[in-house]
């Protein structure tokens, strides 16, 4: 049976993270309907509920094209980037990516989904704004492209959000803002 997260060590934490990125090599990269299923599998059977194919070489390359599958149960930590762009192109699902003020309440929400369905389908935040996302979908998938090379230093959380962990404040945080959907 898989562990939730908050039932992990930390060095099984880190292997857990450590685990739902998978990079992709090649000169030509092809993210196929097979390879979009492996990977919404892989964020399901993960204690994150999350999985990542990095299409960009390694932390080090000056732009980093990942394609990121997030299950419903997913918490991605509110943050911001102080000194990087994000952009958010959707493949599959729906999701909310919510702007937040600097002691947490909603400033803005971006409703993402297929341009079909009346969402939102791209869009790019410039850096200095904290915000969270949202999965809505069982599984939504999106492209995610940000300047490199990672640092993790660059990603700040703030202390009103939950940490990761803390399983039970990041599903009241995440329900909050899902009544607001």
């Amino acid at each position: 049976m898989r562990k939730s997260i908050s039932e992990l060590s930390v060095s099984e934490l880190s292997d857990a993270k450590r685990s739902a990125v998978i990079r992709l090599h090649g000169d030509v990269i092809r993210v196929t309907p097979a390879r979009l299923d492996a990977l919404k599998q892989k964020a399901r059977e993960s204690p994150l509920q999350r999985a990542r194919y990095c299409l960009h070489s390694d932390d080090a390359a000056a732009v980093h094209e990942m394609i990121i599958a997030l299950t419903d149960q997913c918490y991605v930590r509110p943050h911001r980037h102080r000194s990087k762009t994000e952009s958010f192109c959707i493949l599959e699902g729906e999701m909310d990516v919510i702007l937040l003020d600097d002691v947490g309440r909603e400033a803005e929400r971006v409703e993402m989904g297929l341009a079909g369905k009346g969402r939102v389908p791209v869009y790019r935040l410039v850096p200095g704004y904290w915000h969270a996302v949202i999965p809505l979908s069982g599984v939504v998938v999106f492209c995610e492209t940000t300047p490199g090379p990672f640092e993790r230093t660059d990603t700040e959380f703030f202390d009103w959000s939950p940490e990761e962990t803390d399983t039970v404040r990041a599903a009241d945080f995440i329900a909050g803002f899902r009544k607001r959907a």
